[in-house]
């Protein structure tokens, strides 16, 4: 099962990273820059290599959503 469940991430990883583009810029606060930031992370893959997606390990309920892009923006180091 686990396995299954592995193979799904990685298949859903690689389908949002074809439709998603990279931010070119700092990401400000805006919904539409909200979005893009949302989407790229989808595609990518978690750097602590858990088998999931960065938004998996950067999205929490808890977090504004200041704090998710700012987090983006130090990945990608445009701050």
């Amino acid at each position: 099962m686990k396995r299954l469940k592995y193979i799904f991430t990685v298949i859903k990883t690689k389908f949002h990273s074809y439709f998603s583009r990279m931010p070119e810029g700092a990401l400000n606060w805006k919904v539409d820059d909200f979005k893009l930031a949302k989407n790229w992370a989808l595609g990518q893959p978690d750097p602590e290599g858990e088998k999931s997606s960065l938004w998996a390990r950067l999205y929490s309920p808890r977090k504004q959503s200041e704090e998710i892009i700012q987090e983006i923006n130090i990945l990608l180091e445009w701050t």
